[in-house]
């Protein structure tokens, strides 16, 4: 009978919630800067040896290293892109989706495989 009261007491109670907020943290594997395509019908040879019609070209680029907060939208797995500017983030088995999201954004070296990392809130 103790129990069933301490069950209901628990159940009706309020509770306080506590804010334990997890971030997602990726590995950045690269860096690119999207330049439009110089030709109007230019034309790529994709991985599967299909041709396919391009707008966009991202170049690898070099970022300065420092912590920065941005805004980024997923465009493709493992690829996204910093809003309101010309570049773009891949990543390594990245899965969060984001539209507009604020993320802070290390650089931590222009070599090596990991870049960096980017954390989603």
């Amino acid at each position: 009978m103790i129990f069933l009261l301490y069950l209901i007491d628990s159940i009706l109670s309020p509770k306080s919630v506590s804010n334990n907020v997890t971030n997602t943290e990726c590995q950045i594997v690269n860096f690119y800067r999207e330049v439009d395509a110089r030709y109007h019908d230019a034309k790529a040879i994709t991985t599967n040896k299909y041709i396919e019609s391009i707008e966009k070209i991202l170049l690898p680029t070099i970022m300065d290293s420092g912590k920065f907060v941005v805004n980024v939208t997923r465009k493709e797995t493992n690829y996204y892109k910093i809003e309101s500017t010309d570049l773009w983030i891949e990543t390594t088995l990245c899965l969060e989706l984001a539209l507009w999201q604020e993320v802070v954004l290390i650089v931590e070296s222009p070599y090596g495989y990991m870049k960096g990392r980017i954390i989603f809130d």
